[in-house]
């Protein structure tokens, strides 16, 4: 997975993480931090948005996400959804 966020990471010029749940928990496995993906919309930190995508891997529940994190500032809408497009197609591709 580290060369999808590599290049993930390189096309956005941002934040890429990976994570998935361990119980109750979310670990990330690597940083470089009903559309088919999932929008953070400074939920968790002022000023903060963020675009994430799952892995289910042949299960009916994600195993993991990667998500693009970007200030609010250079992530208005249309570009969430461009990344979220972007992104969703890059995961599709390593699966």
């Amino acid at each position: 997975m580290r060369p999808l966020l590599l290049r993930v990471s390189g096309e956005f010029a941002e934040t890429v993480h990976m994570a998935m749940l361990d119980g109750g928990e979310v670990v990330y496995l690597d940083q470089v931090r009903r559309r088919g993906h999932a929008l953070g919309l400074e939920e968790n930190e002022p000023g903060v948005r963020c675009v994430a995508v799952p892995f289910f891997l042949g299960r009916t529940a994600p195993v993991a996400a990667v998500s693009v994190t970007v200030l609010k500032d250079r992530m208005p809408p249309v570009r969430m959804e461009e990344i979220g497009n972007k992104l969703r197609q890059a995961v599709a591709e390593q699966v």
